[in-house]
């Protein structure tokens, strides 16, 4: 009780018990678990009617900021080592829950899934740890296993929004590397109704407008993915495809020398590129890279 209404006192062992993960097995009566679960926000008893912080604000470890993005690698690096750091001194799965945030956007799956287990291994709860690690193991092409954790997050109960929409999201681009647009469709537009900005939906999105030669859609779609999310390379590639299709040749090689700049050893980039030369390859659009199979949805 004291915790619940004078957060500010007991910060440290807060903090404590939230990363051992003990909250996840706290017994408490249906009142207890409803403060919790609101997040409540307490009156001060010396500041009348304004509120004092919220229990949840004093868990979080005031190193991390999990709304900080970047469109720099280098400054992205730099929150990584210093997330890796942090972890020197044991499990931190709000670290390694960042970290898996991190490695995603810079289109990293399989060190995505690292991230998110070791997060679920303190965390088993952890909603958002699950579905992105049903992200990064569909990426790698594992999709059995992002089967398995996605249905045990439908059976998990009630799901805020922007988690409800991964979860369609993810749906979708499992159609799409069964190369089923048909099922898919559907499964990103309800994705995109309950998370607008969803970069795996909108890309889902993009690469079925392309498969039908609705470029400027797919473009569309494309720039608002390499403005969310402008440190994976697959969006960029896909992005100079588009380009390259629409007949836009000087801006495709514009997004794919960037997405070379962004990732050197991207052989399918540097070989488009190569293509859009027009002393080398007069007709570059009769010579790119299939949207089947598994390369129907990469930005998971």
């Amino acid at each position: 009780l004291l915790a619940l209404f004078r957060p500010t006192d007991c910060a440290l062992p807060l903090r404590d018990w939230w990363r051992s993960g003990a909250h996840g097995s706290l017994r408490l009566p249906p009142g207890g678990r409803l403060l919790l679960a609101k997040d409540l926000l307490v009156r001060s008893p010396n500041a009348g009617l304004e509120p004092s912080p919220s229990i949840q604000s004093h868990l979080r470890d005031p190193r991390i900021d999990p709304d900080r993005t970047t469109d720099s690698s280098e400054d992205a690096e730099a929150q990584r080592e210093r997330l890796l750091d942090m972890l020197e001194d044991g499990p931190h799965p709000e670290a390694s829950l960042y970290l898996t945030r991190l490695a995603l956007r810079r289109g990293r799956r399989r060190e995505a899934a690292g991230h998110a287990r070791a997060c679920l291994d303190s965390w088993p709860k952890s909603s958002e740890a699950k579905l992105l690690l049903a992200r990064s193991l569909i990426g790698q092409n594992r999709i059995d296993a992002a089967l398995a954790i996605l249905e045990d997050l439908q059976q998990s109960g009630p799901m805020t929004p922007d988690l409800h929409g991964g979860l369609f999201a993810c749906l979708g681009s499992i159609w799409l590397r069964k190369a089923e647009p048909q099922q898919a469709r559907p499964c990103i537009d309800e994705a995109l109704a309950l998370e607008p900005d969803n970069v795996v939906a909108l890309y889902g999105r993009a690469r079925l407008n392309l498969a039908l030669g609705e470029f400027e859609l797919a473009l569309a779609d494309l720039l608002v993915i390499t403005r969310l999310s402008p440190l994976n390379p697959d969006p960029w590639f896909e992005l100079g495809r588009a380009h390259v299709l629409a007949g836009e040749y000087a801006a495709g090689r514009v997004a794919l020398q960037h997405l070379l700049d962004l990732s050197p050893e991207h052989d399918a980039a540097r070989a488009l590129l190569e293509r859009t030369d027009p002393d080398l390859c007069p007709h570059p659009e009769s010579d790119l890279p299939d949207s089947e199979g598994p390369l129907w949805s990469n930005l998971t």
